[in-house]
């Protein structure tokens, strides 16, 4: 049985009750697998690499790692958050050196890591193009340290940025928070968040972050997407969630 362990922020976190339609792609890798194997999801939303670590959450899946288990780190968005002591890391500095330190740690378990850029906001500028800058230097930064220290890495920051662009201003909305007023009680009306990702957002991000192990063959492990989607298929999909309002991958 292969054991993946996440650590991250909302983007890939799974979500209590009271968060909900609000999703995370690590909440949906495991169903939209043909491999077996178990996902132990310690992301959390509001987490940076700092307070992941000062609040002893990574502790927490560093004693529960074992020889052969694969780590998935991912952290970007609150990384950022320069007024914030507590989560704020300099890119090329304090958040490569936490990033560092999670990948010996796992690796003295002999456990498997594999890095991912954040995937982006949906940051349009002129409705035409994302905003490169939304997430600062952390997707570059994430990228050289893989180059680096040799660790298997998947750029969802290009991969998302180059899928919100494809499907286009209006029909990216469809990925996100962008609530219809009166329907869900957990959120205020008409909430339109750019961040977070509704469920069926969160699955499609899913899709991508499968379909791109098996496609650079990251894991030793094979961890076969149950379909391997085209960009045309995407756009498929997210056109029928547009008409239905219904889950349909």
């Amino acid at each position: 049985m292969i054991r993946v362990f996440i650590i991250g922020d909302s983007t890939s976190a799974r979500k209590e009750e009271h968060k909900r339609p609000e999703s995370g792609w690590g909440e949906h890798i495991e169903s939209l697998s043909n491999q077996e194997f178990q996902v132990f999801n310690y992301a959390k939303n509001g987490e940076s690499t700092q307070s992941f670590i000062n609040k002893g959450l990574f502790d927490t899946v560093l004693n529960q790692l074992s020889q052969d288990d694969y780590l998935f780190i991912q952290f970007g968005h609150n990384d950022q958050k320069i007024h914030d002591k507590n989560r704020y890391t300099h890119p090329y500095k304090t958040y490569q050196e936490n990033i560092t330190y999670f990948y010996q740690e796992a690796s003295k378990k002999g456990a498997k890591v594999l890095l991912l850029s954040s995937i982006s906001r949906r940051d349009f500028k002129n409705h035409k193009r994302i905003n490169k800058k939304t997430l600062g230097d952390y997707p570059k930064s994430i990228k050289i340290l893989s180059n680096r220290l040799n660790i298997p890495f998947i750029d969802m920051f290009k991969k998302t940025v180059k899928l919100y662009e494809y499907l286009g201003f209006e029909l990216s909305k469809e990925l996100f928070l962008h609530l219809k007023p009166g329907i869900h009680k957990n959120y205020m009306d008409g909430v339109s968040d750019n961040t977070h990702l509704n469920e069926f957002g969160a699955k499609i991000i899913a899709q991508i972050v499968l379909n791109e192990i098996k496609r650079k063959q990251l894991l030793n492990q094979t961890m076969d997407p149950i379909k391997s989607y085209r960009m045309i298929d995407i756009k498929r999909l997210v056109y029928v969630q547009k008409r239905s309002g219904r889950l349909h991958i």
